[in-house]
This record gives C-alpha cells, structure tokens and sequence, in this order.
C-alpha cells in the first residue's frame, strides 16, 4: 500500500469510502502499525451546506486540521 500523507500518527492510504462530505481513507498508525480508518470531513462543504446537525463528534477521537 502506498501511503503519501499524514494525519496525526496515522499514515494515510487509499479512499475506501466517499460520502456526500466526507471520505473513508485507510490508515495505518505510524506507533503500532495496525490498520485503521479515518474518516476525512470537508468541513468547506458543511458549513457552506448548513450539514453541522448531521455531523455527530467525539472530541476524544476528533482531530481538526
């Protein structure tokens, strides 16, 4: 797998899913090596589409950028 980017600790790969404001991107954690998913929200498009009530967070897991 090739991994081109990084976000945070993880080693993000290829779009595994793509919804109307957010893609799925496998991951692995740079720390454990252990295969993850992120879930990448264009945060442009929900402001821009009033859709914050439609994005539920949990702050221990969120990591804005």
């Amino acid at each position: 797998m090739v991994l081109a980017e990084s976000i945070g600790k993880y080693r993000v790969g290829r779009t595994i899913g793509e919804g109307a404001f957010a893609k799925v991107r496998l991951a692995v954690d740079a720390e454990t090596g252990g295969c993850v998913a992120v879930k990448v929200i264009d945060r442009s498009t929900v402001l821009r589409n009033n859709l914050m009530y439609q994005v539920r967070m949990c702050p221990a897991r969120l990591l804005l950028l």
